[in-house]
C-alpha cells in the first residue's frame, strides 16, 4: 500500500537546551514522490513534485540522516518493469 510507505522526516537539534528554543517541523513525503539531489559540496535538495527543501549536511548527524533517507527510499521502492 503506497499510503503506508511514507517518509516523515523530522528535523531536530540534539542539544536539549537548544531544542527547547526551536520548533520541530515534519514534511510528509510518499516514497514514490521523493527525489533527492546532491548539490554543491554538502548541499542536498529534497523534492516532492515541484516543491523542495535544501539542506546543508555540515555535520556527521545530518549526513547520516540524509543517507538513511536514501537507504529507506531504496528499500521501499516499488518493483520496476525489469523486476517482473
Amino acid at each position: 500500500n503506497l499510503e503506508e510507505k511514507t517518509l516523515v522526516p523530522n528535523f531536530w537539534d540534539d542539544a536539549k537546551q537548544a531544542r527547547s528554543l526551536l520548533e520541530t517541523y515534519a514534511l510528509v513525503i510518499p516514497y514514490y514522490k521523493l527525489t533527492l539531489y546532491k548539490g554543491k559540496a554538502q548541499e542536498y535538495s529534497i523534492y516532492i513534485d515541484k516543491q523542495f527543501v535544501k539542506v546543508v549536511a555540515d555535520t556527521k548527524a545530518s549526513f547520516k540522516f540524509l543517507s538513511k533517507i536514501s537507504a529507506e527510499k531504496a528499500a521501499n521502492q516499488l518493483p520496476g518493469i525489469e523486476d517482473l
